[in-house]
């Protein structure tokens, strides 16, 4: 039940930390706001604990940087 609860904190503390970051792009050029979307992966990423969440990390990455309609970066 612990490890349960300590995943269920930490999906919850990546998820305010996108949703902070989302919000923060939003005030910002689109350059950044395509570089805020690669950071926010990367973040993702050191704190994914199991391949499921490192590629829901990917879906989020896709779909901020299309939504932005940033040019093609390399993950």
């Amino acid at each position: 039940m612990k490890a349960w609860t300590r995943n269920s904190r930490l999906a919850a503390v990546a998820l305010a930390v996108f949703g902070f970051g989302a919000s923060l792009s939003a005030l910002a050029s689109d350059d950044a706001q395509c570089a805020q979307c690669r950071l926010e992966y990367e973040s993702c990423l050191l704190n994914a604990e199991s391949p499921n969440q490192a590629s829901g990390c990917q879906v989020r990455f896709a779909a901020c940087v299309s939504t932005l309609d940033c040019p093609v970066m390399d993950i």
